[in-house]
């Protein structure tokens, strides 16, 4: 048997709006089937199919975070400490 989420479960899964699993159905991103009562339910497989091909779709457009780029005067911490002059007081 197919396993199959309600769209509210498939939007939280997916981490969109409803709507936005409705226009992914209309798309034919996502798949769905219909129960006997009429409403829709979005099939897992297609779900998984898609949050592969947004994980893929990241990973080659991840942009290089700011706090991983080296610093002039050495390797990062990812903190950039205060403006120089500037001295803090610790209580």
């Amino acid at each position: 048997m197919l396993r199959s989420v309600l769209i509210p479960d498939a939007a939280e899964l997916l981490g969109v709006s409803r709507r936005t699993v409705y226009y992914r159905i209309r798309a034919g991103t996502l798949k769905t089937v219909r129960t006997m009562g009429g409403s829709q339910r979005v099939l897992m497989e297609s779900i998984e199919a898609a949050l592969r091909v947004e994980r893929r779709r990241r990973n080659a457009t991840a942009p290089l975070a700011l706090r991983d780029a080296p610093a002039p005067d050495g390797p990062s911490t990812g903190y950039f400490g205060p403006p120089e002059g500037v001295v803090l007081a610790i209580r």
